[in-house]
């Protein structure tokens, strides 16, 4: 049986329809982090935040988990990735970078001088 944690917040409703666009529909109450997915294969669910999984992973507490990039970075967790999935806290697509510097410094391009 694999053991899975699914990520709260801004990754959760994309994470929740990839596992029901693949027929393991997750099943739980809107405020419940214990779920099920009811299928031989699948022990516990759980939905964490999204910082905790890659550690948790790590440590062997679950198989399988969802998170950012960011995430297992940050945390140094030696886990393995297995795929990649074309979503984010943003949505679909291409992460936005802002460049912010103070006004006092009169900076008015990000582009980089030789």
């Amino acid at each position: 049986m694999i053991d899975i944690a699914i990520p709260k917040g801004s990754l959760q409703n994309q994470t929740l329809q990839l596992f029901e666009q693949a027929g393991l529909e997750v099943k739980r109450t809107e405020r419940e982090y214990n779920a099920r997915i009811d299928d031989p294969r699948i022990g516990k669910v759980k939905i964490l935040r999204p910082q905790e999984i890659p550690g948790y992973v790590a440590k062997g507490y679950f198989d399988l988990g969802i998170s950012g990039t960011d995430w297992v970075m940050e945390s140094g967790a030696i886990v393995t990735k297995v795929a990649d999935l074309n979503y984010g806290k943003q949505g679909p697509g291409v992460v936005k970078l802002v460049v912010a510097v103070p006004e006092s410094l009169e900076i008015s391009s990000a582009r980089m001088i030789k």
